[in-house]
Formats: C-alpha cells, structure tokens, sequence
C-alpha cells in the first residue's frame, strides 16, 4: 500500500480528532499551558498500555483481545459503550446516521467552533458565570442520569447559575436522551415550549 502525502489522505474522523486534540494542545501550550500540571493530571488519572508488535501482528486483532469480546470494536459498539444505557436501542441504521453526519461538509469546523472557540480558553463555559446568571430567557436542560459523556453535575451547574432554568432528568438513560426516551423527551420539549 503506498504512503500518500497528508493532503492525499482520505478523509477519517480518526485522523481529525486527532489534529483538533493537537491543534488545541498547541494552542495551550503556546497560551503557557502549566505542562508539569498536565503531566501530572495525565500520569495520576490515565491508564496507558504500551504493546509492542512485529510486523505481521494485526493491532486490530490484539486490541480485540485486550477487549475481552472476541470480535472486532464497531462504530455501534463504541456509540453503545458510552452513549446509551440500553445498547439494543444503538441500531446499525442510527450509527450509520451519525456517522454521516459526522463526516459531512462543515461538520469538522462546526465541532471545533463548539469546542476549540478561543472564547473558551479558561472557561468550561465560553462565558462567565455573570454572564450566564443574566440570561433570562427560559431554558430546559435535559440530562441523562447515567450519562457518560457529559456529567450530570454539569446540568445541576447550570441549573444553579440560569435564573429560569427547569432541569428534567431521565433516570435509566444515558448521553441520547432524545433517543432513549424518544416519547417522552418530545413530549417535555412540547409541552415547555408551549409554556414559553
């Protein structure tokens, strides 16, 4: 297989991520990122696994058994992991959807606007508190209980600083709350914004 420049590479959501985690670790360092702090919050709360393989070892193969499921990640297995508390509800068809969306024009600049913004840079928010307390227009924050992409302390955060903030949280549901609880999230959605 010949080794394509960079510019000729197809496109991968892997190699993306991997340039959006760079470019905003760059930017850190050169804002004066603490990198002893880094290493230390790196080496106290990571777990590293350092194999080394020959040649005709697959990785896919060994992470397989590092795995401990006998078959190879998909995509749905890993949107199942993280992102719903009933993996059954995770469908080929709904990870295919998401993957599409995913890769679609726009959608890498998009996520780096929402994420890697220079108005985040030392705030979780992108604004302050303040700024977030004057904002009174009513707002419904919906929150999984076992979400595990975004805590919940997250919502009960807002929750706190929003002055007409509602905060529903689904029990048994995870990071797709308008997925898991599809009825019931859309039900919630009609019924504040008909208050509204």
């Amino acid at each position: 297989m010949p080794i394509l420049p960079s510019a000729e590479l197809p496109p991968s959501p892997i190699r993306d991520a991997y340039r959006t985690f760079t470019d905003a670790l760059k930017e850190q360092i050169d804002k004066g990122l603490d990198l002893e702090r880094l290493v230390h919050i790196v080496v106290s709360q990571l777990s590293f696994v350092a194999i080394t393989l020959d040649a005709q070892d697959n990785p896919y193969r060994i992470f397989e058994s590092l795995n401990a499921k006998g078959m190879p990640l998909t995509q749905g297995d890993l949107l199942r992991n993280y992102f719903a508390v009933d993996p059954a509800m995770i469908t080929d068809e709904l990870v295919a959807i998401r993957y599409e969306a995913s890769i679609a024009d726009g959608a890498y600049g998009a996520y780096r606007a929402m994420f890697f913004d220079p108005r985040h840079a030392g705030s979780e928010l992108g604004i302050t508190e303040d700024e977030v307390r004057g904002i009174t227009t009513p707002a419904l924050l919906v929150h999984g209980r076992e979400d595990k992409v975004v805590p919940l302390s997250v919502s009960v955060t807002m929750l706190g600083l929003l002055p007409n903030a509602d905060l529903h949280v689904f029990s048994h549901c995870g990071h797709w709350t308008q997925i898991e609880r599809a009825d019931e999230f859309s039900a919630l959605v009609s019924d504040f914004l008909g208050r509204s």
